[in-house]
């Protein structure tokens, strides 16, 4: 099984909205596809508490791994599926960006991702080097992105100036492409 359709079956049984983030959100969008050892999810708990999440996934032979001490960060890991984040949403923009995923199919399962845009903004935000290279990668792919939306995003969180600087290394890259084949 993957580990996201057996994430999916206790996410769906708590009844907890959530959605696939991080580099299994990426290789959706971008040119070429990143491997990664962990899954990473944000879930919507509204009034449900963390410790029902963790209960589930211990239930189904997850181990936590560590837990953040604020509840908004599980660690977990499963003996034959490998680690996972369960990352809780803190923040309006969250929920937000959890009601913009959309159904992408995984091996055994249809889950929801965040939206191209979405996965921008939180790739932004990390600022990780794997994080800019995974912009890097999705925006050389060029994908169709919702302007008006992504600007307010990157304008609130005050990461333009991040997503200019990868706009120009595209562009640079582009330019040296276009050299090489003169």
């Amino acid at each position: 099984m993957h580990p996201i359709a057996a994430l999916a079956d206790v996410f769906c049984r708590c009844g907890v909205p959530w959605a696939v983030v991080g580099a299994h959100a990426a290789n959706f969008y971008r040119r070429d596809i990143r491997t990664t050892l962990d899954v990473d999810v944000l879930v919507s708990l509204g009034t449900k508490e963390m410790e029902v999440v963790a209960d589930a996934l211990v239930a189904e032979g997850w181990r936590i791994k560590r837990a953040m001490p604020e509840g908004w960060l599980l660690r977990v890991e499963h003996p034959t599926l490998g680690p996972a984040d369960v990352i809780a949403a803190g923040v309006e923009y969250q929920d937000v960006a959890l009601a913009r995923a959309q159904d992408r199919t995984f091996p055994g399962v249809t889950a929801k991702v965040l939206a191209v845009e979405d996965v921008l903004i939180h790739k932004l935000i990390a600022n990780r080097a794997q994080d800019e290279a995974d912009v890097l990668s999705i925006l050389a792919a060029n994908p169709d992105i919702d302007r008006q939306y992504f600007d307010h995003w990157i304008e609130f969180w005050e990461v333009a100036d991040r997503y200019q600087r990868c706009r120009a290394k595209i562009r640079r890259r582009r330019e040296d492409d276009q050299e090489d084949q003169s």
